[in-house]
């Protein structure tokens, strides 16, 4: 029977075979690829994360012309600091108390549509003031929760990720003497992971007579990309309570 259709229909059986050979020929690459740890190029997306905040005096977004904490600078002839974790000394005009207008450094990684990745540039998100003075008499702490806004769209363009939040203090002057160090005690482990399973994440900050904390996003994490033509940026919004 197969002689007498190959003797018919030679034409036909040929593009059977050919196509059979195009499938076998793409599985195996798909293997090899796999097994050498390599993917296949696609289209790249760019993030731009934007960070806003519960109106009250214990955050404040670090975001181009942003308004910092009144005694985050040289403000007053006290100086409190003149650079954040990541935001160096170009990035926070401490004469006028605004982050400054081009120099601000936040968190950025370019995803591949059909590949993982991670945060590859580290930055900074949000300061929070947990002064003493600031939080009020009879309150040793601040309660923070950062969620994520558009988590729908960005479950869309990532199948899963985990976002590294770690959490900074630094007790005046931060110059770059006294730098930034990883505060303790906020959590079992760090860094805190802000997932697209839960798209929040809440932990308590000891406040102190002179206390700043620099919540940044840090290099690592991981995610895997969808496609690239939806949203690819998470947008994170902050709250703080003094308890």
């Amino acid at each position: 029977m197969t002689d007498y259709a190959a003797h018919r229909f030679p034409g036909r059986i040929g593009v059977r075979r050919r196509r059979r050979f195009l499938i076998v020929s793409i599985a195996a690459l798909a293997v090899l690829a796999a097994a050498l740890g390599v993917s296949f190029a696609g289209p790249t997306g760019l993030t731009d994360v934007t960070v806003t905040s519960a109106s009250n005096n214990f955050v404040f977004p670090v975001a181009t012309s942003a308004t910092a904490p009144s005694g985050l600078g040289a403000l007053a002839s006290t100086v409190y600091t003149t650079a954040l974790k990541n935001t160096g000394t170009t990035g926070f005009s401490s004469t006028t108390g605004f982050f400054a207008a081009s120099n601000v450094v936040t968190p950025s990684w370019a995803p591949v549509a059909g590949s993982a990745g991670s945060v590859t540039t580290a930055g900074d998100l949000a300061v929070l003031d947990a002064r003493s003075a600031t939080l009020g008499a009879n309150f040793t702490a601040l309660r923070v929760t950062v969620f994520i806004t558009n988590l729908a769209a960005l479950q869309a363009s990532y199948s899963s990720f985990a976002f590294p939040l770690n959490v900074y203090q630094c007790t005046r002057p931060c110059d770059g003497t006294n730098v930034w160090s990883l505060a303790t005690g906020y959590s079992a482990t760090a860094p805190v992971f802000i997932t697209s399973t839960d798209g929040y994440v809440s932990f308590s900050l000891p406040a102190a007579t002179d206390r700043f904390y620099d919540i940044a996003m840090d290099v690592g994490g991981s995610f895997y990309t969808i496609a690239t033509s939806g949203t690819l940026a998470p947008q994170f919004y902050f709250t703080a309570q003094a308890t």
